[in-house]
């Protein structure tokens, strides 16, 4: 199916640019869910903090990332057809536009398609928020124990100051059995 339109300009949507729009949201639907699998993949490996398992998911991921910039290119180019045969910027195109101009019959197919994308994008978002809390604990706790061990100005935590007084490291919470 082609990713245009050969209409001429109207102010409504056809059933084809409503058929369109439905297979570039569930392509990037699919390719989504497939990144978020990826995300929780990286959770997994974070808190196992297996590098190599790790890097295999990162590496894992690229082709995903290829497939997104593919539908992101897509969605532009099918914006830009409807948003030219509408007379509307393809920018300010927003899909509760669409499914008001779409056939009445239409409307809902265009509505649970933004809801699916909609619902794997807030769920890849608390992910991404998981997997960056993680990272940063781990940081941290990578930070402390180098200070621990090495020292680090006035500022990092020493087992014994210079009079030989030992001092307790700072308290630590292990990011790895935190509950987030």
């Amino acid at each position: 199916m082609n990713d245009t339109t050969t209409m001429t300009n109207t102010d409504t949507l056809t059933s084809t640019d409503v058929d369109l729009l439905v297979a570039y949201m569930a392509d990037e639907e699919a390719s989504q869910r497939d990144l978020l699998e990826k995300l929780e993949r990286k959770e997994e490996c974070l808190v196992r903090q297996d590098l190599d398992a790790l890097q295999q998911c990162l590496a894992e991921t690229e082709p995903i990332v290829a497939r997104l910039e593919a539908c992101t290119r897509r969605r532009v180019r099918i914006l830009r057809a409807i948003g030219g045969r509408l007379g509307v910027d393809p920018e300010e195109i927003r899909v509760a536009t669409l499914v008001s101009r779409a056939p009445a019959g239409d409307r809902r197919r265009l509505e649970e398609a933004r809801e699916k994308l909609r619902d794997v994008l807030a769920r890849i978002g608390r992910q991404n928020r998981r997997n960056h809390v993680l990272i940063k604990n781990g940081i941290e706790v990578n930070d402390a124990l180098v200070r621990a061990l090495f020292g680090g100005g006035e500022e990092a935590p020493r087992t014994y100051d210079r009079s030989a007084r030992g001092r307790p490291l700072p308290q630590t919470r292990s990011y790895l059995n935190q509950e987030l």
